[in-house]
Protein backbone atom coordinates (compact mmCIF):
# COMPACT_ATOMS: atom_id res chain seq x y z
CA UNK A 1 0.00 0.00 0.00
CA UNK A 2 2.84 2.42 0.80
CA UNK A 3 4.39 1.83 -2.63
CA UNK A 4 1.05 2.63 -4.28
CA UNK A 5 0.78 5.81 -2.25
CA UNK A 6 4.30 6.79 -3.32
CA UNK A 7 3.42 6.16 -6.96
CA UNK A 8 0.22 8.20 -6.74
CA UNK A 9 1.82 11.17 -4.97
CA UNK A 10 4.52 11.35 -7.62
CA UNK A 11 1.93 11.05 -10.39
CA UNK A 12 0.06 14.02 -8.94
CA UNK A 13 3.36 15.90 -8.70
CA UNK A 14 4.08 15.15 -12.35
CA UNK A 15 0.63 16.44 -13.30
CA UNK A 16 1.21 19.62 -11.29
CA UNK A 17 4.66 20.25 -12.75
CA UNK A 18 3.34 19.72 -16.27
CA UNK A 19 0.53 22.19 -15.63
CA UNK A 20 2.90 24.85 -14.28
CA UNK A 21 5.73 24.64 -16.78
CA UNK A 22 6.02 22.86 -20.11
CA UNK A 23 9.80 23.08 -20.47
CA UNK A 24 11.69 19.82 -20.37
CA UNK A 25 14.43 21.43 -18.23
CA UNK A 26 11.95 22.03 -15.39
CA UNK A 27 10.73 18.44 -15.69
CA UNK A 28 14.31 17.16 -15.58
CA UNK A 29 15.14 19.31 -12.55
CA UNK A 30 12.19 17.86 -10.61
CA UNK A 31 13.20 14.33 -11.66
CA UNK A 32 16.71 14.97 -10.30
CA UNK A 33 15.25 16.33 -7.05
CA UNK A 34 13.14 13.18 -6.74
CA UNK A 35 16.31 11.12 -7.18
CA UNK A 36 18.17 13.08 -4.50
CA UNK A 37 15.34 12.88 -1.96
CA UNK A 38 14.89 9.15 -2.59
CA UNK A 39 18.62 8.64 -2.17
CA UNK A 40 18.57 10.55 1.10
CA UNK A 41 15.63 8.54 2.42
CA UNK A 42 17.05 5.12 1.56
CA UNK A 43 20.83 5.51 1.82
CA UNK A 44 22.05 7.46 4.82
CA UNK A 45 24.91 9.80 4.01
CA UNK A 46 28.27 8.83 5.49
CA UNK A 47 28.98 12.47 6.31
CA UNK A 48 25.59 12.81 7.94
CA UNK A 49 26.17 9.62 9.91
CA UNK A 50 29.66 10.64 11.03
CA UNK A 51 28.69 14.20 11.89
CA UNK A 52 25.78 13.16 14.09
CA UNK A 53 27.18 9.79 15.20
CA UNK A 54 26.53 10.32 18.89
CA UNK A 55 22.79 10.78 18.21
CA UNK A 56 22.45 8.32 15.38
CA UNK A 57 22.87 4.72 16.40
CA UNK A 58 20.74 3.07 13.71
CA UNK A 59 19.47 3.52 10.18
CA UNK A 60 16.02 4.37 11.53
CA UNK A 61 17.44 7.26 13.56
CA UNK A 62 19.40 8.44 10.52
CA UNK A 63 16.23 8.30 8.43
CA UNK A 64 14.31 10.31 11.01
CA UNK A 65 17.13 12.85 11.30
CA UNK A 66 17.44 13.22 7.52
CA UNK A 67 13.68 13.62 7.28
CA UNK A 68 13.82 16.30 9.96
CA UNK A 69 16.57 18.09 8.04
CA UNK A 70 14.44 18.00 4.88
CA UNK A 71 11.46 19.36 6.81
CA UNK A 72 13.53 22.21 8.20
CA UNK A 73 14.63 23.18 4.69
CA UNK A 74 11.08 22.88 3.42
CA UNK A 75 9.95 25.13 6.30
CA UNK A 76 10.90 28.06 4.11
CA UNK A 77 8.43 26.81 1.53
CA UNK A 78 5.76 26.71 4.21
CA UNK A 79 6.24 30.39 4.83
CA UNK A 80 6.29 31.18 1.12
CA UNK A 81 3.87 28.81 -0.60
CA UNK A 82 1.64 26.70 1.61
CA UNK A 83 0.11 24.74 -1.28
CA UNK A 84 3.53 23.67 -2.55
CA UNK A 85 4.67 22.79 0.96
CA UNK A 86 1.74 20.43 1.49
CA UNK A 87 2.38 18.60 -1.78
CA UNK A 88 6.10 18.21 -1.15
CA UNK A 89 5.48 17.11 2.43
CA UNK A 90 3.02 14.47 1.22
CA UNK A 91 5.59 13.14 -1.27
CA UNK A 92 8.30 12.96 1.40
CA UNK A 93 5.98 11.25 3.88
CA UNK A 94 4.96 8.69 1.27
CA UNK A 95 8.65 8.08 0.52
CA UNK A 96 9.45 7.64 4.22
CA UNK A 97 6.57 5.21 4.64
CA UNK A 98 7.65 3.20 1.60
CA UNK A 99 11.29 3.20 2.74
CA UNK A 100 10.34 1.94 6.20
CA UNK A 101 8.10 -0.73 4.66
CA UNK A 102 10.94 -1.95 2.46
CA UNK A 103 13.33 -1.99 5.43
CA UNK A 104 10.83 -4.02 7.42
CA UNK A 105 10.54 -6.57 4.63
CA UNK A 106 14.34 -6.85 4.53
CA UNK A 107 15.33 -5.05 1.35
CA UNK A 108 18.94 -3.86 1.19
CA UNK A 109 19.58 -0.12 0.96
CA UNK A 110 20.52 -0.05 -2.73
CA UNK A 111 17.67 -2.31 -3.76
CA UNK A 112 15.13 -0.15 -1.95
CA UNK A 113 16.76 2.97 -3.42
CA UNK A 114 16.42 1.57 -6.94
CA UNK A 115 12.87 0.38 -6.37
CA UNK A 116 11.70 3.67 -4.88
CA UNK A 117 13.51 5.72 -7.54
CA UNK A 118 11.97 3.74 -10.38
CA UNK A 119 8.55 3.81 -8.76
CA UNK A 120 8.75 7.56 -8.10
CA UNK A 121 9.97 8.32 -11.61
CA UNK A 122 7.27 6.08 -13.08
CA UNK A 123 4.58 7.91 -11.14
CA UNK A 124 6.07 11.28 -12.06
CA UNK A 125 6.21 10.27 -15.73
CA UNK A 126 2.62 9.05 -15.67
CA UNK A 127 1.56 12.43 -14.29
CA UNK A 128 3.51 14.34 -16.95
CA UNK A 129 2.27 12.20 -19.83
CA UNK A 130 -1.34 12.12 -18.66
CA UNK A 131 -1.40 15.92 -18.40
CA UNK A 132 0.04 16.22 -21.89
CA UNK A 133 -2.51 13.78 -23.29
CA UNK A 134 -5.42 15.60 -21.63
CA UNK A 135 -4.37 19.08 -22.77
Amino acid sequence: MSLGLTFLTHAVAGWQVASWDSSWSAWLMVAILILLVTWGLTTPFNFFNNFFSRWLQSDAQTLVSFSFLILVVIGVLLLTWIFLFVKVLLMICAGILASLSLQEVGYKKWRSFLLLTLLSWAGYSVGLVSYQLMH
